[in-house]
């Protein structure tokens, strides 16, 4: 595998001084293509406050689009990206499914309105699965 991103070669990626000026071009793309999510990034990284746990969550997933295209140039696989992103997306028929399926069932179970975010959600699905004493191994979860 080669590496295709001016000014880097393979062997630079095995180096502290080469995935320094690697991590500083990504920030300084990030920067020209968002500014508030690279400040965001940046005030996490020296930690001049704490995250919550969702903060985190929120700031990963925020920066893995950029991410993703950043290590998709690196390595000449910007074509390989489009088509796994294009079978992704196929996918959001079965999701919206799956989506309007799980607001329905809430709708039967009398809700008024369904929780949008995931932590909402959670919140809400959390006590109910804890009534039928239904018992979840969630891995996602921080102890």
């Amino acid at each position: 595998m080669t590496v295709q991103l001016a000014g880097f070669s393979y062997p630079d990626l095995f180096q502290v001084e080469g995935l320094q000026r690697l991590d500083q071009n990504f920030l300084e793309r990030l920067c020209a293509q968002d500014e508030a999510l690279h400040a965001q990034l940046i005030q996490y990284r020296a930690a001049e406050r704490p995250f919550t746990a969702l903060e985190i969550s929120e700031l990963l997933l925020a920066c893995a689009p950029h991410v993703e295209d950043f290590i998709a140039e690196l390595f000449g696989i910007e074509a390989e990206l489009e088509q796994s992103q294009a079978n992704t997306v196929s996918h959001n028929v079965v999701l919206a499914f799956k989506k309007l399926f799980v607001q329905r069932r809430a709708k039967r179970l009398r809700i008024a309105e369904v929780p949008e975010s995931f932590a909402e959600l959670d919140a809400w699905l959390e006590p109910l699965l804890r009534d039928m004493q239904i018992a979840g191994n969630d891995n996602d979860r921080e102890h």
